[in-house]
């Protein structure tokens, strides 16, 4: 049977696993809806009466999605939000594991080709990026306590002292802007208590897993709070590499925070932090998934070079099928694949209410980030394709706000200033079969913005917001002597700048610095109307855009640098926000229409992967959450997420992106449900009881849609058990997570013709853990 045919098949099984998901989610909706619409809450003015009611009702939630504190079902904006009390209960270790409880939304935490666990991959909607070169930004913004997180490298960020994780869907170009046209994560982290209190916890399970976290709150003065946060996540790996006798994919990291709160005034508050990360594991979860041995490299290697190994290796000297894992989690590697990383930021926030209607605030940050990657591309004894990125950045970021309201509050309005300074350095030494090079180079990226909105509540029910940001993005990339040269060439490949093959010493880019610019405004307009004050719905039109940038990975020689433009979107959206019987149910959905231009897209350019402008796209999907607490102690969790994701126009010299290609981490289908019950038990504590399940359609990994890295739908469990002592100082969890042991890509990279195999990068297999934590 001929790959196609495997693929077909696998294909038609998926989609007969969508339909049959689907058509019991479906049943589950319409019951869900029924209930909600016999409720006479829905048709009836209803103030909240029970809102400090703290039993059987949903927990408010309280979100700064829009830069000011409102509550989740007042904010009308696709906003997802997990406070402090539901990460824990759902076991969430770092923000990676949004993507199981917010609809359209897909974090990987390996980009493709990086060769670690620390380089985040989002895409939300459809929209995100892949690549996570200094060139190259990120498609979906993360921030930590208002600070833009630049780079994809070091931002799948711990949950260490966290507030709340708000995911906020499609761009959001007004008041984040910056490189935001897919949507934001954003992290708020805990402020210090004024009473000496804190956890520790330790946690060990399956892989020899060690974790242990202690947190304190330290009070020094009346005005000033102090708190202390210390991590470590410890666990062997699960990719077991026999010719090395090691394995891959597990944790050795610290993580800390130092935050301060002053309060000299009733009026003023200034809040300092420092957090940081240690890193020193082996590469991410990477094996080899196909061997294409009428590539050029694997040719090269089998007739030239494995000839003389076959005394030391034997068949495994060869590059064929014979490579190819006997068994899962598997990697062949003989290469020494490290993953370090060094990452400390500091920020300051300082907000001053100037008078009754006016405040002040500023966020000053830097951050700091050192790291060191190694990749075995072709997972093999022998050498196709090994690779060693040396990475750094560091970034200075400044942000005004002035923020007030008028008019008996009828006019709410923010004006803010911007500014991003980031130099980086990234070399990627590169050795083929067939050649070995020093690719990489210089960045110095600046970023000023100025941004306003205001909203204008026309009547008590209807209300009109507006916005406008510019930003102008400077990109810079300085190539120097020490990158982009060639160290060897087996096979004589041809230069493309002088007559004759490229030698030892020759230059793959001209040194010198080139420049990109970007001016752009985006608007952002938004109309709610409020039939009751728990029933709301709106319209909205909002454009992002991620700038340009350029492209380091370059073989053979070219004249210039080559370059990519800003991509764009404009959204049009309509959602509606409910809350019924009491807030015991909660039903949030939103409808939207993307026009996605000048995407960037990774494709093979000769054997390395660059990012072109190679098409346009339309994507229409839409979201439904739903929260409910039935009874008391039951609590119940629903999201469905839905995407049509096509290409409209493809670049002509894009060449292996065509209309019929699907987008990459564009499933059409995500759901997840969860369910918790806790049980009294007197004197003896409680006990509660916790699952999550997940489902995403067929994924595609990579724009060519590579038959061996095409992921077809599949679905994951968790459960979990926890007993809480009466004084709630106690809690002890066994939990399990992808307990059906489902085994499912993350991402992949391919390139048949030259480099002549496919790896894939894969997800936790089934793990167990047992927790104890005690609070003081």
């Amino acid at each position: 049977m001929s790959p196609d045919d495997i693929h077909r098949r696998k294909k038609i099984r998926g989609e007969m696993g969508d339909f049959i998901a689907m058509s019991k989610l479906a049943k589950t909706s319409l019951v869900i809806l029924g209930v909600a619409a016999a409720s006479p809450v829905l048709a009836a003015e209803n103030p909240r009466a029970n809102q400090g009611k703290a039993e059987g009702v949903l927990e408010e939630v309280v979100v700064t999605a829009r830069k000011r504190s409102e509550n989740l079902q007042d904010t009308p904006i696709a906003v997802t939000a997990l406070t402090q009390a539901a990460l824990e209960q759902r076991q969430v270790t770092n923000i990676a594991a949004v993507d199981r409880f917010s609809p359209n939304i897909v974090f990987n935490t390996s980009s493709p080709i990086s060769g670690t666990r620390s380089s985040a991959s989002v895409f939300i909607r459809g929209v995100g990026q892949t690549d996570f070169t200094l060139t190259t930004d990120p498609g979906v913004g993360i921030y930590l306590d208002g600070v833009y997180i630049a780079r994809s490298i070091g931002s799948v960020l711990d949950i260490l002292d966290v507030d709340r994780v708000e995911v906020l869907r499609g761009p959001q170009g007004t008041l984040f802007g910056r490189n935001t046209i897919g949507g934001a994560i954003s992290l708020t982290s805990r402020k210090p208590g004024n009473t000496f209190s804190g956890n520790a916890s330790v946690t060990t399970g399956s892989y020899e897993r060690f974790n242990a976290k202690v947190s304190a709150d330290i009070p020094i003065t009346e005005t000033l709070l102090s708190s202390v946060t210390v991590a470590r996540f410890g666990s062997e790996g699960y990719i077991s590499r026999p010719y090395i006798g090691d394995k891959t994919g597990g944790d050795n990291r610290w993580a800390g925070r130092i935050a301060l709160a002053w309060t000299p005034t009733n009026t003023f508050r200034l809040d300092l932090s420092v957090d940081g990360t240690r890193v020193r594991e082996k590469s991410c979860c990477g094996e080899l998934v196909a061997v294409y041995d009428t590539g050029l490299f694997a040719q090269f290697h089998n007739a030239v070079i494995a000839p003389s190994l076959v005394p030391t290796l034997g068949p495994a000297a060869f590059f064929n099928q014979q490579s190819l894992p006997t068994k899962k989690f598997q990697d062949n590697s003989d290469f020494a694949v490290p993953s370090t990383l060094d990452l400390w930021g500091v920020s300051a926030s300082a907000e001053w209410q100037a008078t009754d209607a006016v405040a002040v605030k500023s966020i000053t940050a830097y951050r700091d980030l050192d790291s060191t990657n190694g990749r075995d591309a072709d997972h093999s004894p022998v050498l196709l394709g090994h690779t060693i990125d040396v990475y750094n950045s560091h970034q200075f970021s400044q942000e005004f706000q002035l923020l007030g309201k008028m008019f008996d509050n009828r006019l709410k309005w923010i004006l803010g200033a911007y500014y991003f300074d980031e130099k980086g350095l990234n070399i990627d030494d590169v050795h083929f079969a067939i050649a070995h090079v020093i690719s990489g180079g210089r960045v110095h990226n600046s970023s000023l913005a100025f941004f306003g909105q205001t909203t204008l509540d026309i009547t008590s029910r209807l209300s009109l917001t507006g916005g406008l940001r510019w930003t102008q993005d400077t990109k810079r990339f300085l190539v120097s002597d020490d990158v982009q040269y060639v160290i060897e060439n087996l096979v004589g490949i041809p230069s493309t700048v002088h007559p004759g093959p490229l030698v030892p010493g020759d230059r793959l880019l001209p040194v010198g610095e080139v420049t990109n610019r970007t001016d752009k405004a985006t608007p952002y307009v938004n109309l709610a109307y409020k039939w009751t004050p728990d029933v709301m719905t709106y319209v909205s039109y909002s454009e992002g855009f991620k700038g340009g940038g350029f492209v380091q990975r370059v073989f053979p020689d070219r004249r210039a640098v080559p370059e990519f433009q800003p991509e764009s979107v404009k959204v049009y959206e309509a959602g509606f926000k409910i809350e019924a019987l009491d807030r015991r149910v909660r039903l949030n959905g939103a409808a939207f229409h993307t026009k996605y231009t000048n995407l960037q897209v990774t494709v093979i350019d000769a054997i390395a992967p660059v990012t072109q402008n190679a098409a346009a796209a339309r994507i229409d999907g839409a979201e439904l959450e739903f929260n409910a607490v039935p009874m008391e102690g039951l609590g119940l969790d629903v999201g469905l997420g839905y995407l049509d994701a096509r290409y409209t126009e493809v670049n002509p010299n894009a060449t292996e992106v065509s209309l019929d290609k699907h987008l990459v981490y564009a499933p059409k289908w995500s759901v997840n449900v969860g369910a918790s019950y806790e049980f009294e038990l007197g004197d003896k504590g409680s006990i509660t009881l916790r699952s999550d399940w997940a489902h995403r359609s067929t994924v595609y990994n990579d724009a060519i849609n590579t038959p061996a890295l095409v992921q077809p739908s599949y679905s994951t469990l968790s459960a979990s058990i926890t007993w809480a002592s009466k004084a709630k100082d106690w809690h002890v969890t066994l939990a399990g997570t992808n307990i059906t042991n489902t085994r499912y890509i993350i991402s992949g990279f391919a390139d048949q013709p030259l480099q002549s195999f496919a790896e894939a990068s894969f997800g936790r297999p089934a793990e167990w853990s047992l927790t104890v934590k005690r609070g003081f």
